[in-house]
């Protein structure tokens, strides 16, 4: 995917790889190309696709007699149609989508581009995939009520579709909805979720309670009240302005004034309740819970609060709880995490992160990396922003770890890429075995080291005269 004159990032070129890290000083765009992708993966779940052209549909609903009618689409067409949907709605919306997802005016958006290449395209609602996996699967089924029933079955050349008419009485537009989303869903599989955890999360998950969209909208009506308060030019048109977004804020009628990854995770945060209790037929968590965590977090069902329980010996916890605000930096920066990948996550997920090593030792960045690592062999595709360069030497290590296994697929280097945020650019380090020096992170540790041995050499010196 390609990036250009998004804030500090002039151009990025990035490729869409099972685990990208992007590192870089501070304030050299990570954190702003993350979001700016989270904007557009979020975007692109809610396309809808138009495989049978609406004047076709109604040629064969309503101008013909027949109860049955069945349709053929070929998988190059299917391509093509989503190809082309995806590029025009990304050309029609690129601005509103940064500002959906920043929350920043237009004009701060003027010479954004972006283009997403037909691979990527085309892997992102797993097209390909979906059409191996079911072509020699029992068809799938759809109905709505008793109106109409739609049957799918997968072929070498496409797919097959039969649609069954039951009641004529119903509508015609009702008939082109229902085919346009069945037809959608039973074509595409794009990814369940798409989670960002920002950095900010763990102020966000102790006030998780307290900072929920409502009490955001309170906020802002009073600070923006103030603010209204104390204008000093009274100008009746700024004066209405103002007082027509306190009105908006009061009623509910406005959208966060936070950027969308931050406001999303609020809502995750306060709708945990609404979540079914386990669907991830794997649990990666428990890795976190039982090498990093050492216990697991309990929610209470009356008021919503969360606590600790310490793990005591293998499998048994401690009986005595801590209150979710006093426990460590590390227990509360990896709550969401946690709680996402029990009972929401699963395979094809995109999981956004970052600084995933806030608050965690050395020890446990360096854990963390397996887990990140393992995270992408069950399927989970997975964006790290991060500070560690203990977190990406583990990784080389794994990879290189990999190399000398004799199952040949579990060489996993080709799926990890990461770039280093410089000078407006993503530079892409290349393989990940082959970098030898991480400028990043290696150049100010060989001056700290440099200059302690400087002074050690003059401090020694010193005490000899």
């Amino acid at each position: 995917m390609l990036i250009e004159n998004l804030g500090l990032v002039k151009s990025a070129n990035i490729s869409d790889e099972k685990l990208t890290v992007f590192t870089g000083k501070n304030n050299t765009g990570k954190t702003y190309s993350s979001y700016f992708i989270y904007g557009v993966l979020s975007y692109l779940k809610s396309i809808s696709f138009d495989f049978i052209d609406e004047e076709f549909i109604k040629k064969l609903f309503f101008e013909s007699d027949k109860k049955t009618i069945k349709i053929q689409i070929n998988y190059e067409d299917i391509e093509k149609i989503v190809i082309r949907k995806v590029s025009q709605e990304l050309n029609k919306n690129l601005k509103k989508i940064a500002v959906d997802t920043f929350k920043l005016k237009e004009s701060e958006f003027e010479k954004l581009n972006f283009k997403l290449s037909d691979d990527e395209i085309i892997r992102f609602y797993k097209i390909d995939t979906n059409f191996k996996n079911e072509a020699m699967n029992t068809p799938k089924k759809f109905n709505y009520a008793d109106f109409l029933n739609i049957e799918m079955a997968y072929n070498v050349s496409g797919v097959d579709i039969e649609i069954l008419i039951l009641k004529e009485e119903f509508s015609k537009t009702a008939i082109e909805r229902i085919c346009t989303v069945i037809i959608n869903d039973g074509i595409l599989n794009p990814p369940n979720n798409i989670f960002y955890i920002p950095a900010e999360r763990t102020g966000i998950n102790v006030f998780k309670n307290e900072l929920n969209e409502s009490r955001l909208r309170t906020y802002d009506t009073m600070m923006n009240t103030f603010q209204f308060a104390s204008l000093k030019q009274k100008n009746s048109k700024i004066e209405k302005k103002v007082l027509q977004e306190q009105i908006e804020l009061i009623l509910g009628t406005s959208k966060s004034s936070y950027p969308k990854p931050i406001s999303d995770y609020i809502n995750f945060l306060n709708n945990m309740n609404n979540k079914p209790e386990m669907i991830a037929t794997e649990i990666p968590s428990d890795f976190l819970r039982n090498e990093i965590l050492e216990g697991k977090y309990e929610i209470n069902d009356d008021d919503d609060s969360v606590s600790f329980r310490h793990r005591y010996g293998r499998k048994m916890y401690r009986t005595k709880t801590i209150p979710f605000h006093v426990a460590s930096s590390s227990i509360k920066s990896l709550f969401g995490l946690d709680y996402f990948l029990d009972h929401v996550g699963s395979s094809g997920d995109y999981l956004i992160i970052d600084e995933p090593e806030l608050s965690l030792h050395y020890k446990n960045q360096k854990k963390l990396a397996l887990f990140f690592y393992e995270l992408i062999k069950i399927g989970y595709k997975v964006i790290l922003s991060t500070h560690s360069d203990i977190l990406i030497r583990e990784l080389t290590n794994l990879v290189l770890k990999s190399k000398l296994s004799e199952d040949y697929r579990s060489d996993m280097e080709k799926d990890i890429k990461i770039y280093n945020f410089i000078n407006g650019e993503a530079v892409d380090l290349g393989p990940i075995t082959e970098i030898n020096n991480f400028e990043n992170f290696d150049s100010t540790s060989f001056e700290i080291d440099e200059e302690y041995s400087e002074l050690l050499y003059l401090v020694r010196n010193k005490n000899e005269k």
